[in-house]
């Protein structure tokens, strides 16, 4: 993807997964991270300590380590 065209995005997230249980901590051990999104328009994903309750999915495992 185009960094450039990612940082002039004016970012649209949309929900992929919500994080319950021992997977919080599989997904980071500094903070506490309930969710993920990913920018309908760039791709950038972004993780939240909010839950979506409009989400279904759980645990998808879409967390990649940086």
């Amino acid at each position: 993807m185009n960094i450039l065209k990612r940082l002039k995005c004016n970012h649209e997230y949309e929900t992929i997964s919500n994080y319950y249980g021992d997977y919080i901590n599989y997904v980071s051990l500094r903070h506490i991270y309930r969710r993920s999104a990913k920018c309908k328009n760039c791709g950038k994903i972004k993780y939240f300590s909010d839950l979506d309750y409009t989400c279904k999915i759980i645990n998808d495992g879409t967390y990649k380590y940086k």
